[in-house]
């Protein structure tokens, strides 16, 4: 809800609307990382607030859960923050858990687009591949539908 106010051109509210959620245990390490990157939209970008949100989240990661970091690194893909989402992801190394496979999966497919752009030839879509893979793993196997986002993205 927060990044779509701040799509909307209401930065600060997202931004109020976050704060009133960091408290909750599954929400402290996604709103902070959410903080981070609405504070550094504003012009001009709020420091004293980006080192307080930098400071919990650092403080958080510890004993964040899988779901939080899911969370935060989804948050920071979708909103284009491929730097930011990776110390998530990377933080979830060795997992294998649906979701996990999911946001390795979107990570490797915007980054790779990325790539491409830069590095067109025949090399250009290997990435496909390794998120296809990753979005296999998030998907379960069978009929067993175990992750709807990792089955949307990966047509039959």
């Amino acid at each position: 809800m927060a990044y779509a106010m701040h799509c909307d051109g209401n930065t600060r509210e997202g931004i109020l609307e976050l704060q009133t959620a960091i408290d909750k245990r599954d929400m402290a390490v996604p709103c902070a990382s959410a903080l981070i990157f609405l504070n550094n939209q504003l012009n001009p970008p709020d420091t004293s607030a980006i080192s307080e949100a930098t400071m919990r989240l650092q403080s958080d990661m510890a004993t964040a859960t899988i779901n939080a970091k899911v969370h935060a690194a989804m948050f920071n893909i979708l909103a284009g923050d491929l730097d930011a989402a990776r110390p998530f992801s990377q933080s979830m190394e060795g997992m294998t858990t649906p979701s996990v496979s999911v946001v390795k999966g979107w990570l490797e497919f915007y980054a790779g687009r990325q790539a491409a752009v830069f590095n067109a030839g025949k090399n250009a879509t290997q990435y496909l591949e390794k998120c296809a893979s990753f979005f296999d793993q998030g998907q379960g196997t069978g009929n067993d539908i175990t992750n709807l986002d990792a089955f949307m993205e990966k047509p039959r």
